[in-house]
């Protein structure tokens, strides 16, 4: 994964997530890698949905999932799963892998659009 918090790396952002990617890191989360689901099409790996990985310390990895549900609903921007016909709806996972002691906060489905209008 790619160091978004580096300012060179800046560069590479996606156009339709860079404006949510800084935003999150004005509140603190430490980005690792995004998309914003159209740019990369046809690159190996890209996810083809709004996505943006953050990395945390395992300890903090439920505080800060909560924490990014928060900041997200003050602007407005409501979590949840799928919905019941199955359309996308912004979500958050966490996950952590004990083999290399990383802890993961996931965000899908938001972008600079639905963030911003």
């Amino acid at each position: 994964m790619s160091d978004e918090n580096k300012p060179n790396d800046m560069d590479h952002l996606c156009p339709g997530i860079e404006k949510t990617v800084h935003w999150l890191q004005s509140h603190g989360f430490k980005t690792t890698d995004s998309g914003d689901g159209v740019s990369n099409e046809g690159m190996e790996c890209a996810i083809d949905f709004p996505n943006v990985f953050m990395v945390t310390e395992p300890q903090h990895l439920i505080p800060e999932c909560k924490r990014l549900m928060k900041v997200l609903a003050e602007k407005g921007i409501q979590c949840g799963g799928m919905t019941m016909d199955g359309a996308p709806k912004p979500h958050i996972e966490g996950s952590y892998d004990p083999s290399d002691g990383n802890a993961i906060i996931s965000l899908f489905y938001v972008d600079d659009k639905k963030l911003f209008g």
